[in-house]
């Protein structure tokens, strides 16, 4: 589904990740957004004047200097006065981050810069993103997996026949059937003992023996026998383990700390983790308290601050600070994003604020959520962008 990213303009996943760094504009002034003509692609601005007349096949949102574009089937790369920095050459690349383009050529992945020179060579078989300063890769079909820093120098030997993306500095990797955790320099952090079903994160290595699931600091020394049915990664310094089909929490010791009388526990969102009770939802908060009481008849996740709640049959937005839930009248409304959140009525979408308050009508057949001031929408037969304005990017 790689292509994916233009049937509507660009989906969620090209604009994910933009922050306010971005540069996407002419003389660091006029912000410039795709823009859509006769199913050809440009820019404009925040007020519709076009920039860049709609010429190519499919464009992403500017980042970081640059724009991806797509001609006669091939990827590039241009500026906001569209001059071209990477032609379109590529069979596929990624949208700019942190200085770096991850691009695919002849079934060979590399990286180019923002001024579209190879800064790794267009080499490996398999090549990830780059995460905490790292990116895995693989040199060759069914070969070893290892992982090359900045500069392209390995820094993780090409020796393990799994390698998981890095977290808190280590990642899991196997070998054979052993499995255990290296650092991003390499250095083995937790020994291979384990089978692949092993999490270390927050300080504690959580394994499984058989069916059943236990605890270890990092050095292999066990702090809970495996007793629990389920054992989650430990977050804020807590794991939701399942004992005897009910769900409680545990600290870094393995000392209760919630109750095991909870149906399900979900991992923490926002500083939030969702209880289940009873088919009811309440939320735990980051310090292992119960923050609401199982109440709701359905919730979701909390982000930017609030959480969707049906609340004595009604559709609700829930405040963190508060916990007041604000009743919307609409059949389905998805978690908060920038600020906004897509709504349904009937078969059509619109966006509302944290208040409930309707602010971009509902008119869209598809509308996804906002990320960098824009989200992309269709509206009859016509897909483009939209801003938090409702102002639509199209002709």
């Amino acid at each position: 589904m790689r292509n994916s990213w233009y049937v509507l303009g660009l989906c969620l996943s090209v604009l994910a990740g933009c922050n306010a760094s971005t540069n996407n504009t002419i003389d660091n002034k006029i912000p410039l957004v795709p823009y859509q003509k006769a199913n050809l692609w440009g820019f404009a601005d925040d007020s519709g004047k076009v920039h860049i007349a709609p010429q190519y096949e499919a464009v992403s949102v500017f980042r970081e200097g640059v724009a991806k574009v797509k001609i006669k089937n091939k990827y590039g790369f241009i500026k906001p006065n569209n001059q071209i920095v990477a032609p379109p050459e590529f069979d596929w690349a990624w949208d700019c981050e942190n200085g770096k383009i991850l691009a695919q050529k002849d079934n060979k992945w590399g990286y180019l810069n923002t001024k579209g020179e190879i800064i790794i060579p267009i080499s490996f078989y398999k090549l990830e993103k780059f995460t905490e300063g790292i990116a895995l890769a693989q040199r060759e079909p069914n070969g070893k997996w290892g992982a090359v820093n900045e500069s392209g120098r390995a820094v993780i030997p090409f020796e393990y026949d799994e390698l998981s993306l890095p977290k808190e500095g280590k990642l899991k990797a196997g070998k054979g059937r052993k499995f255990g955790y290296v650092d991003v320099a390499g250095k083995e952090v937790v020994p291979f003992r384990y089978n692949r079903y092993v999490q270390a994160q927050g300080g504690r290595v959580v394994f499984r023996e058989g069916d059943m699931f236990g605890i270890a600091d990092e050095a292999g020394k066990v702090i809970a026998e495996p007793t629990y049915q389920e054992l989650t990664p430990y977050q804020f310094g807590i794991a939701f383990a399942k004992k005897d089909n009910t769900w409680g929490a545990i600290d870094l010791y393995g000392k209760e700390i919630l109750p095991f009388e909870y149906d399900m526990i979900y991992p923490f969102k926002d500083g939030f983790a969702r209880l289940v009770k009873k088919r009811l939802f309440g939320y735990l908060s980051r310090e292992g308290k119960v923050f609401i009481e199982p109440k709701f008849e359905d919730a979701e996740d909390f982000y930017e601050g609030v959480a969707i709640v049906v609340d004595r049959h009604r559709m609700a937005i829930l405040n963190q600070e508060n916990k007041l839930a604000i009743p919307i009248e609409y059949e389905h409304c998805r978690s908060f994003s920038e600020g906004l959140a897509v709504v349904r009525k009937g078969e059509l979408f619109g966006y509302i604020d944290k208040k409930g308050a309707l602010v971009i009508p509902i008119r869209y057949k598809i509308a996804r959520d906002f990320a960098n001031g824009l989200a992309t929408v269709q509206r009859d037969k016509q897909s483009g962008f939209i801003n938090a304005k409702g102002k639509e990017f199209w002709e």
